[in-house]
């Protein structure tokens, strides 16, 4: 591995750990690139580099698999809109529509299989 990569891995490991300790707050991609200690043009060259996406996008998917599983939660007390508010979806639309992109299935559907009693 060079140390061009090695530098890489760096820069992406530290933003993915920045966004995985972080998923439930609200930040920027300024704010993750910061703590990688790059600026934000440069860190989304690096995540389309290395994973083929943009850090917004990335978080927006790392938050629908952390709403999901908030959902699927047997302590679960959560409606549709209050999962969107938990992980910063301005709109419900905004939360739902991509919700069912990714897991085929609407967040009300998931809410209804589960098996755990409210």
């Amino acid at each position: 591995m060079s140390k061009a990569q090695i530098i890489e891995v760096s820069v992406v490991g530290l933003a993915l750990q920045y966004i995985e300790e972080h998923i439930g707050d609200e930040f920027t991609v300024a704010d993750i690139a910061a703590y990688a200690g790059i600026g934000a043009a440069n860190l989304g060259n690096h995540f389309r580099r290395e994973l083929n996406t943009t850090p917004r996008a990335y978080v927006k998917r790392q938050r629908l698999h952390a709403a999901r599983a908030m959902l699927l939660s047997p302590t679960r007390h959560w409606t549709v809109i209050s999962i969107a508010a938990e992980f910063y979806f301005n709109h419900v639309s905004g939360f739902t529509g991509p919700y069912k992109k990714l897991f085929g299935e609407t967040a009300g559907d998931t809410i209804a299989r589960n098996p755990f009693p409210d």
